[in-house]
């Protein structure tokens, strides 16, 4: 019996001694694997993560948190390289606010005004202030409060909110032609009355999985590998993606129609499942079809609030001044969907028409305004990101 009982408790500290070995030496490769992958692509992985980039605001949107550092990845065919980004304390991109300037100005828009994919000297807001300061002489301060995802409704909530608190001598209110009208549709924040006044629905912006996405980030490097990894496995696998220019636009206008309809039931008062704020495309029915009620409201609803934006200037004795962006795919042949496409689908089609309707808006409203339409056209394949990245790049800024 004793024969037996020393040679089972010999086997069981056995099987304990291999299970903490492998167990160690997993553990030890696992460290190792983790150090390698964070000497590879240095800073592309957050090492820590101490708080989300972003909060949700019921009345806007996503928010950018103050005082955090995040990076980002530029696509290879965009120079591959790794971009750090900065939040001051108050919770705008770029360093603190001057406590003593001359001329301050805010500049109100989105993912091309924060622009988390260019370093700081190269963002619109900073060649901007630099330009400024080296023409005048004067200490100038371009305040950078643009938010990705935001609209210009989102941005008329944070201008009642915002210029009071950082009392510029100006401000600039950016309109990205090419996705900012389908904003007012898929925010539903406002309806038009007769008259074409703003009405303020009670929409209410809530959570979604697009949020989410925007901040999904991993402590350790191995687990941003492993998300990363299982993105592209993602991206591999056979789809029913429409093979031609002309499915992905029907598909797009199907989208834009969908985006209408719950927009109707959302201003009606009916509950229904609301589409991604985060989901912005180009508004393809505006530019095709500007007849359709869909792109009808667009206009009256742009209309309207940029003519808010104005009285909300006024009563903060600030200047105005719209700074309106071309699409990429209004101007460049580079894109699967381009001017040529665009036009062989539509007979209505103009390639500066998103462009002029905001030109137009700001005409009949007495509002200052830099239609960047012209500048762009002769040189947009150099002033945006390659592939589907419709942001401009550095040198468009």
């Amino acid at each position: 019996m004793g024969y037996h009982w020393n040679h089972g408790f010999h086997l069981r500290r056995e099987h304990i001694f291999s299970a903490v070995l492998l167990a160690s030496t997993s553990l030890i490769l696992l460290g190792l694997l983790e150090v390698a992958l964070r000497l590879l692509y240095g800073t592309g992985f957050p090492i820590t993560v101490s708080a989300p980039a972003y909060h949700l605001d019921g009345e806007e949107g996503l928010r950018l948190n103050a005082g955090m550092v995040r990076t980002f990845k530029r696509d290879i065919w965009n120079g591959g390289q790794t971009i750090i980004w900065k939040t001051n304390s108050a919770g705008y991109r770029g360093p603190e606010l001057m406590p003593e300037r001359e001329y301050r100005i805010a500049l109100f828009g989105d993912s091309n005004i924060q622009a988390e994919f260019s370093q700081l000297e190269n963002t619109y807001a900073m060649v901007l202030q630099r330009t400024l300061q080296e023409r005048t002489g004067r200490i100038i301060e371009v305040v950078n409060a643009g938010t990705v995802g935001a609209g210009p409704d989102q941005n008329l909530s944070r201008m009642s909110r915002e210029l009071p608190v950082l009392r510029p001598q100006l401000v600039i209110l950016h309109v990205f032609a090419d996705n900012d009208f389908g904003d007012l549709v898929r925010n539903a924040l406002f309806s038009t009355d007769s008259g074409g006044s703003l009405v303020r629905t009670s929409r209410q912006f809530e959570r979604d999985q697009a949020f989410d996405v925007a901040d999904k980030r991993h402590t350790f490097a191995l687990m941003q590998f492993a998300s990363n990894l299982q993105t592209f496995l993602h991206a591999q696998r056979p789809s029913k993606a429409p093979q031609t220019p002309a499915e992905f636009i029907a598909l797009k206008l199907k989208k834009c129609a969908l985006e209408f309809e719950t927009y109707q039931s959302l201003i009606a008062g009916k509950n229904v499942a609301t589409v991604s704020v985060l989901d912005d495309h180009y508004d393809y029915d505006l530019a095709l079809y500007p007849e359709l009620q869909s792109s009808r409201t667009k206009v009256k609803l742009m209309e309207g609030v940029l003519r808010r934006a104005k009285q909300i200037a006024n009563a903060n004795g600030v200047a105005l001044v719209l700074l309106i962006e071309p699409s990429v795919r209004d101007l460049s042949d580079n894109n699967l969907i381009t001017p040529r496409v665009l036009r062989a689908y539509s007979s209505h089609y103009r390639q500066d028409g998103l462009t002029s309707i905001v030109r137009d808006i700001s005409i009949r409203n007495q509002i200052d305004f830099l239609n960047l339409f012209p500048f762009f056209a002769a040189r947009a394949p150099l002033l945006y990101f390659r592939g589907e990245d419709d942001h401009w790049n550095d040198d468009g800024q």
